[in-house]
């Protein structure tokens, strides 16, 4: 199946749609003066992801992330993806906290389903210091929607924890763009970092939007370019004893027209 019709399918099925480029270390300068980023008011959070030693979850397409944000309700994530929307159960997709998002970067796309809940306060720092099990900050549901995607005999509470990232994140009105701009900087612990760019659309504007998106990103001179990896690769690669493994990247559709003799 070509892939604008597949985008187009996951569009139609979508809660929402995100339009992302992403910037490595040594272009985040120059993006930053062309978009005139200003962060300091930005509310910092400190994100960890859960996984295996060897990225199994990441492999199995399933993500698990925890969120502690300044002066505001921590939360946590179970995500699917690459995600069939048309597979998901009915029932699921009725859970309060779940989305079907589809991700549009220059170049290729990705879909995900994700269940989010808002664990009770102070509950994520103390399942990080050991005294409360992981599965403990998450819902029956949530801990259903794990089992049923997860690798055969891994439980929530075999995981390990990968982070923090330190993130930056902040809204934009940017002249051009019909839908605010998402500024979110990503700080490793090795002092390296990551930005993100992005803006999110109803699934019936989505294809406008993305003609929109190219025309910004161009006009601001940051195509061609952008970074290969995403954030959730990125930290996996940092954090991971075994990076050449995590390959979430295989994830995504291409957008870009097949070759060939």
């Amino acid at each position: 199946m070509p892939s604008p019709q597949l985008l187009r399918e996951l569009v139609g099925a979508a809660d929402s749609v995100e339009l992302k480029f992403c910037l490595a270390d040594d272009q985040i300068r120059r993006a930053s003066t062309a978009l005139r980023i200003d962060l300091r008011s930005a509310r910092p959070r400190r994100i960890f992801y859960l996984d295996t030693p060897d990225l199994a979850l990441s492999r199995a397409g399933l993500i698990v992330r925890v969120r502690r944000i300044h002066r505001f309700k921590d939360d946590a994530v179970i995500k699917l993806r690459p995600a069939a929307p048309r597979q998901l159960d009915a029932d699921l997709r009725r859970q309060k906290g779940f989305k079907v998002d589809v991700d549009v970067m220059p170049d290729r796309f990705v879909c995900s389903a994700s269940l989010k809940s808002r664990p009770t306060a102070g509950a994520i720092a103390q399942a990080i210091a050991g005294r409360l099990p992981w599965s403990d900050l998450f819902t029956a549901e949530q801990r259903q929607f794990f089992s049923t995607h997860a690798p055969a005999g891994l439980a929530l509470d075999d995981l390990t924890v990968l982070g923090p990232v330190l993130a930056l994140k902040e809204r934009h009105n940017m002249p051009g763009l019909p839908y605010p701009l998402t500024v979110d900087l990503w700080t490793y612990p090795t002092g390296s970092r990551l930005l993100e760019i992005s803006t999110r659309v109803p699934p019936h504007a989505a294809f406008a939007a993305m003609a929109d998106w190219r025309d910004f990103l161009e006009r601001h001179r940051l195509l061609p370019g952008g970074s290969e990896v995403t954030k959730t690769l990125a930290t996996l690669q940092a954090f991971s004893k075994s990076p050449a493994r995590a390959v979430p990247r295989s994830s995504y559709v291409s957008l870009r027209p097949a070759t060939g003799h």
